[in-house]
């Protein structure tokens, strides 16, 4: 009846669309393949020059499904389909390049890499083709793929194609990794990025610190910039799209939740009269698993956490609300006594030598034990733990789940202790606050989830539609949401294979008609239908990037955030003139003096600063210099070196060092070798406008 009456209420915008819909059938038949409706097939890329069809694509992706069916594996259409266009990139520009170039697989080898001394890893390391010895038996992989010749041919083919493109990638991998070197002076800079050291002071201030609403960019300053960087590869722009859109957001009414709860209470009886509670939940739950779960005290901050944790076996509490569901438990057991301890710590793992560490942890230590009330005070200054969240306190936790040195503590010493111990993670200073035994319900949980009715989701589509057929034009479109006070998003750079426009996740169908070739600025939507009965949508088409190098209008937003650094920049170096030293230059900054210690040359921060032109300068400096004022791409710093240590690879061995640089820039050089390829044979996928 629900959805009788759904179609009723929207029975108005139902006959009008299926209307247009016999009207299209019957102009279609009637003008024939040769009207007004025919056309050629949509392309849904190119490759070397030639338009891939959608009917082919859909019988690639269709193969590849039939393909997964016959090993018992599931793939969606859509991951089929992006497989299917890799496939056809691979086939007609990677793989064409390498025999072109002369590389193949003869017959021979394809029986050698099967069965003969050149067989792949991925068959000889298969269990199903072991001998009696535990090895790879030649016999085994032979009768194998003469069952599958004699039986399933189509596999076979496939097969066959599949370890040959395997092998010609393994022979184009090898070529190009026997044309990257690196000799022993290579290898023994790249050692050096690890063994230097050096240790500095700085001070400085992040941009975030300016709020970009202090600082005025006009006009000539931002097409200085962009003259300027007009080329940069940072700027280029894949096509995109600018929309605008409301939303009518479908939410529980009030007469809606209360609803939900009265249901909830009429399945109490039930479920603590019966006996199968698994069959229970499973019928009558919105999360179809059955869980019977020790609850910990105090999860609950209501009165059902002590109705929960001290109620009887049998005893069913609730309903009672927890995020966006209703509950009810049933308590079907209770655990033996658990242990438990709640303490808090402070984390200090910084430092790269561990007597610094163990020293600056005692330090502390001492200055607690002196005087308790100033470990929050100490935490806060001192702990890497994210000690702000909750005072570095973790709540009642049994054994078990944490690491062994600091259960020990936690669970060895009486309430009110404090001590020092090491972890892999570095010296905690820990007090232990409470000790428990508890003795835990044991609970199983009926969830229904807190959601709109059929007459309030029908209501929001047709206050929804209602808006869409009476401001279909920009100016009324905007003065609607304006009367409406509905909120209009925008979304800037919305890209082609996006899948959610602004929060809402799940909104395709809006993407597919921005990207859509006939849309005009300004144009307004049709009302969108999610399918979720979440929200319903109408769009307003803005503007269109096109791909590759930006117009100043289309890069105006991204070069304003780089102009205002350099304004902010120039504040802070002007704000600092004159200053003095270090503590002088952070009184000014209202910042602190940081100290970096042993900071090695391929480190990107310092001292919880994430800039890596601190690192690089501190090394250009000579002991005991000061640096001028550096503009890094988060701020503005001034470095004093205190020491540097460049020792550590005289005469040694960096052969592991050599072998490493190869790896590295031999997998990079391959995969720049083939985006080079599809570069070169013009490969556009235009795919994500049809699905």
């Amino acid at each position: 009846m629900a959805v009788i009456g759904s179609i009723r209420k929207r029975s108005g915008l139902l006959i009008i669309l299926i209307g247009m819909a016999i009207l299209l059938f019957v102009l279609g038949d009637a003008l024939g393949s040769g009207g007004l409706f025919s056309g050629s097939i949509p392309s849904v890329g190119t490759i070397n020059g030639e338009q891939v069809d959608i009917n082919e694509l859909e019988a690639e992706a269709a193969r590849i499904e039939q393909l997964y069916a016959t090993y018992n594996s599931n793939i969606t259409r859509d991951q089929a389909r992006k497989q299917a266009w890799g496939n056809m990139v691979r086939d007609r520009v990677f793989y064409k390049s390498v025999k072109s170039a002369g590389i193949q697989v003869t017959e021979d080898e394809f029986d050698d890499i099967r069965w003969g001394d050149g067989v792949l890893d991925e068959i000889s390391k298969e269990a199903r083709f072991n001998g009696p010895n535990g090895r790879l038996s030649p016999d085994s992989v032979q009768q194998y793929y003469a069952l599958v010749y004699k039986n399933r041919p189509e596999i076979y083919v496939q097969e066959k194609k599949r370890l040959i493109e395997s092998q010609l990638t393994n022979k184009f991998n090898t070529l190009v990794g026997k044309s990257v070197y690196y000799n022993k002076i290579d290898g023994m800079d790249n050692a050096k990025g690890s063994t230097h050291k050096v240790s500095f002071q700085f001070a400085g201030k992040n941009f975030n610190s300016i709020p970009d609403s202090t600082i005025t960019v006009d006009e000539d300053r931002l097409r200085t910039y962009f003259n300027e960087h007009k080329n940069d590869k940072s700027l280029e722009q894949v096509e995109s799209r600018n929309i605008d859109f409301v939303a009518f957001k479908v939410e529980a009414t009030e007469a809606d939740i209360n609803a939900i709860r009265e249901n909830m209470m009429s399945l109490k009886d039930e479920f603590r009269n019966g006996t199968n509670d698994s069959t229970f939940v499973l019928i009558n739950s919105d999360i179809a698993a059955f869980r019977k779960t020790p609850y910990i005290s105090g999860t609950r901050r209501d009165k059902f956490d002590e109705l929960i944790a001290n109620g009887n076996v049998g005893d069913v509490i609730g309903p009672f609300k927890e995020g966006d569901t209703f509950k009810i438990s049933k308590i079907v057991g209770k655990t033996e006594p658990v242990e438990e301890a709640r303490v808090r710590h402070i984390l200090i793992k910084s430092a790269v030598d561990n007597d610094l560490l163990k020293g600056r942890s005692d330090s502390i230590l001492a200055a607690i034990k002196s005087d308790v009330s100033q470990f929050d005070v100490l935490g806060a200054k001192f702990s890497e733990d994210g000690f702000a969240r909750n005072q570095g306190v973790y709540d009642w936790f049994p054994k078990g789940k944490m690491v062994t040195e600091f259960e020990d503590f936690s669970f060895n010493n009486p309430e009110g202790s404090i001590g020092v111990v090491k972890t892999q993670f570095g010296y905690h200073i820990i007090e232990v606050l409470g000790r428990r035994s508890e003795v835990r319900s044991i609970v199983a949980d009926l969830t229904k989830n807190i959601i709109p009715s059929t007459e309030t989701v029908d209501a929001v589509y047709n206050e929804a539609s209602k808006f869409a057929v009476d401001h279909s034009t920009e100016d009324k479109f905007i003065a609607g949401a304006k009367e409406n006070n509905l909120k209009i998003v925008s979304v800037p750079n919305l890209g082609m294979s996006a899948q959610g426009v602004g929060t809402i996740s799940k909104a395709r169908e809006v993407v597919k008609w921005a990207f859509e070739d006939e849309r005009v600025q300004g144009e307004v939507s049709n009302l969108f239908d999610l399918g979720d009965d979440t929200n319903f949508i109408i769009a307003k088409y803005i503007s269109k990037k096109e791909k590759g190098m930006p117009t100043f209008e289309s890069a105006k937003d991204a070069i304003k955030i780089e102009v205002i650094k350099e304004l902010k920049a120039d504040q802070i170096i002007a704000s600092i003139s004159g200053a003095g030293d270090l503590n002088a230059i952070a009184t000014t900054l209202g910042t602190d003096v940081k100290n970096a210690e042993n900071i090695s040359f391929n480190a990107s921060s310092a001292a919880g600063v994430q800039d890596a032109v601190l690192v690089g300068k501190a090394f250009s400096l000579g002991e005991g210099e000061v640096s001028e004022p550096i503009r890094g791409s988060n701020g503005v710093y001034v470095i004093k070196v205190l020491s540097k240590n460049l020792s550590g690879t005289e005469g040694g061995d960096f052969t592991v060092n050599q072998n490493n640089l190869m790896k590295q820039v031999e997998k990079s050089i391959i995969g720049k070798i083939q985006a080079a390829m599809n570069k070169e044979a013009g490969v556009e996928n235009v795919i994500d406008k049809f699905y």
